[in-house]
């Protein structure tokens, strides 16, 4: 079984109903922290440049650009000013496992994704609980090496937990998920060396528009190598090494 197949499955496993009560706890309480510190991040500047770039204003779609006056865009676009403003003061939580900000690349897909389909809380919770589960699980695999190496695993992990949530959202199923995920493997993006520069939270706003970008394509039977991950020019061997 390829890894992506296998990473599906156990996604595809979570449920709402069989996680630990202490979970959708802590999710809850990532949802509120995670538009919290967006709404505090949502006057810097570079989020202007954003939505005159994306032509938000032009294009109106059905999501909520969080503390940006009301205003909305397509899911995409959302999820790349709403993820680039959760992660603009870099107050977001925080996982020592991910080397990295969970919620940040995730609960601009889920809440967006919501918005837009009329979607549960409890669906939402799910999907929250799953990307982070796929992005923390899959840095047990590659820290402390993949950080050192000058990756930033908010963003290059952060893309499979939003793919995944979005995954979840969409009622994937297993082959589904799995060439979503095997599809972000080229999306996954975001280096150190632009730490300290506004381009550090725009790395978190991409993942979470990869993450609903994998999700759209592979729903409209977009394709991708289901070996993405282990193949010898995969991703495991590019971004950490043998």
């Amino acid at each position: 079984m390829s890894f992506a197949r296998e990473l599906s499955r156990r996604a595809l496993s979570i449920r709402l109903a069989t996680v630990p009560e202490e979970a959708v706890h802590i999710g809850r309480r990532a949802f509120a922290d995670t538009v919290g510190v967006a709404l505090a991040g949502a006057d810097a500047p570079y989020l202007d440049a954003l939505e005159a770039v994306l032509e938000c204003d032009a294009a109106p779609g059905q999501v909520t650009l969080w503390g940006r006056g009301g205003r909305r865009a397509s899911m995409l676009h959302a999820a790349l000013v709403n993820g680039t403003a959760a992660h603009a003061l870099d107050f977001d939580d925080c996982s020592t496992t991910m080397g990295g900000h969970p919620s940040a690349p995730v609960v601009p897909v889920v809440l967006g994704l919501a918005e837009a389909l009329g979607l549960p809380a409890g669906k939402a919770i799910e999907a929250w609980i799953t990307g982070v589960e796929v992005e923390t699980r899959l840095a047990r695999g590659l820290l402390p090496h993949h950080y050192e190496k000058g990756w930033h695993p908010t963003a290059t992990l952060g893309v499979f937990g939003a793919t995944a949530a979005a995954g979840r959202m969409f009622d994937f199923d297993e082959e589904q998920m799995a060439a979503a995920l095997a599809v972000a493997v080229s999306m996954a993006s975001g280096l150190k060396s632009n730490f300290g520069t506004p381009v550090k939270p725009l790395h978190v706003g991409q993942a979470a528009h990869n993450g609903i970008m994998a999700a759209l394509v592979t729903r409209r039977g977009m394709t991708a190598n289901l070996e993405a991950f282990e193949h010898n020019y995969g991703f495991f061997n590019l971004f950490n090494g043998a």
